[in-house]
């Protein structure tokens, strides 16, 4: 009897169970951004038009002396999650992306400035109707979305490359 009242609450322990409302950081960008370089013709192209014979896996060199604002960001982020450079700037082109990955929501707020909605012409919405799924109210996930990026005014993406207070940024 204690065993089958355990599976039957482990069974619906599973069952309630849903999707993760958060995420890591550090590491989840990072190995968002490696799937994808990996699932991408990036390696090829690194190969064939650019005569890297290594692809993703060339090693690529950044002077610090040349970029000293991304390597104070890149100072602060922990060497072993294999995205920061040696002493002389050099890694993988792999590792070059995923540490863009990272550095670009340092601090963690900036990732409210990487959404844009193409059919809205705008980034993360502030009072645009979203779905909450579950049968969440939209107010509820927009909250919980703002106040997890760190509240404030969000920039939409493009307008984010070349925003004033972007210290990556073109400008």
């Amino acid at each position: 009897m204690r065993r089958r009242t355990a599976a039957l609450l482990a069974l619906a322990a599973a069952a309630l169970t849903g999707d993760a409302l958060g995420w890591e950081a550090a590491t989840t960008h990072a190995g968002l951004t490696e799937q994808a370089a990996r699932a991408s013709a990036l390696h090829a192209r690194l190969r064939d038009q650019f005569g890297l014979d290594l692809g993703l896996l060339s090693p690529l060199t950044v002077p610090p002396d040349d970029a000293p604002g991304l390597f104070a960001a890149l100072a602060r982020l922990n060497p072993t999650h294999g995205y920061v450079p040696d002493a002389r700037g050099r890694q993988p082109a792999v590792a070059w992306l995923t540490a863009g990955a990272v550095v670009a929501d340092l601090p963690a707020s900036a990732a409210r400035n990487h959404f844009f909605d193409p059919q809205r012409g705008a980034g993360l919405p502030s009072d645009a109707p979203v779905s909450g799924g579950r049968g969440w109210p939209s107010w509820i996930v927009r909250w919980v979305v703002h106040r997890a990026l760190g509240g404030g005014r969000a920039v939409a993406a493009p307008d984010w490359i070349d925003a004033a207070d972007n210290p990556l940024g073109l400008s």
